[in-house]
């Protein structure tokens, strides 16, 4: 696993954090190879897993030596497309009128590139804020504390993406704020993916307990299910639901009827329900009351809806 705990990932993260820096020369003694030179490097990493994966695998080397706050979190609770077979959009560019795009924009952005006036006033004002947020929520720091360095590249690549003129080398401020709300609603649901990884174990087992339970649905989350998702031992198991029960965040269905507790001797087949998705029955009077017969309609009311 990437970033993971095995023994063949040791090093791994120093060597990213080596070879980010454009300007070092770096050299990497490998079994198979040898000694393998790097010069002028521009290094991108892309990567993906799921958020349990993610949050159970990472290391505390990944976490303190500042890997994440060069890297962006991208992370999306449920999918938001569905369509089967994936639709073809003729307007989309090809490949080769990709390629052209890529070559234009190559050619005519190379050199140095600044901020205008208007964004660089922009930029200021941001970064105060950036600053505030992180002596704020200092649990995030080692996500975010290069998210100003993060944002000047996003908006090159905003102003590379609208194909400007060869020789113009200016960020303007729409290019900034494009920037700055696209970063920001990547980072938005960040947090629910990076907060585990800081925390307690106990504290992540309970965020991961409270993310199954809550997308369950009305119909609740089994025993069985749950331990097959968690793969803790009934012990924990029972002292977190116990502490979900206790806020009230949970409720049990054991043999059919609704409690507040836990069963003494917990079965497999025990439903455990989000309280805010729970759908309470209607009252027996209510569920056996007829339906209000229907009013007969009249001349006179007839002419009234007229």
């Amino acid at each position: 696993t990437f970033l993971g705990k095995q023994k063949y990932n040791e090093g791994l993260v120093p060597l990213m954090l080596a070879i980010y820096n454009t300007d070092l020369d770096k050299e990497d003694r490998t079994d198979a190879h040898g000694i393998v030179s790097m010069r002028s490097l521009c290094t991108n990493w892309l990567a993906g897993t799921t958020a349990d994966s993610f949050q159970d695998a990472v290391s505390d080397t990944a976490k303190g030596d500042g890997f994440f706050s060069r890297a962006t979190i991208v992370h999306q609770d449920r999918r938001w497309q569905r369509f089967f077979p994936p639709p073809d959009w003729p307007w989309l560019p090809g490949p080769d009128e990709l390629g052209t795009r890529l070559a234009y924009v190559a050619e005519t952005t190379l050199g140095e590139h600044v901020l205008t006036p208007g964004a660089l006033a922009l930029a200021k004002t941001w970064y105060d804020a950036h600053v505030e947020s992180l002596e704020a929520q200092v649990e995030y720091a080692h996500f975010w504390s290069r998210k100003d360095i993060q944002l000047l590249k996003l908006a090159l690549i905003m102003k590379a993406q609208r194909y400007p003129e060869p020789g113009d080398f200016d960020i303007t401020e729409a290019d900034l704020a494009d920037a700055i709300r696209l970063l920001d609603a990547t980072a938005k649901f960040a947090p629910r993916i990076m907060e585990p990884t800081s925390a307690p174990q106990r504290m992540r087992d309970i965020k991961k307990f409270e993310r199954i339970l809550s997308t369950g649905g009305p119909e609740g989350v089994s025993r069985a299910r749950l331990q097959r998702s968690t793969h803790l031992p009934a012990e924990d198991m029972d002292v977190i639901l116990s502490e979900l029960l206790r806020y009230g965040k949970i409720h049990v269905i054991a043999e059919g009827e609704k409690r507040e507790f836990l069963s003494e001797a917990p079965s497999a087949k025990d439903i455990y329900v989000w309280a805010a998705l729970a759908v309470d029955p209607l009252p027996e009077d209510e569920e056996e009351r007829e339906p209000a017969p229907k009013r007969k309609r009249t001349p006179a009311s007839r002419g009234r809806r007229k």
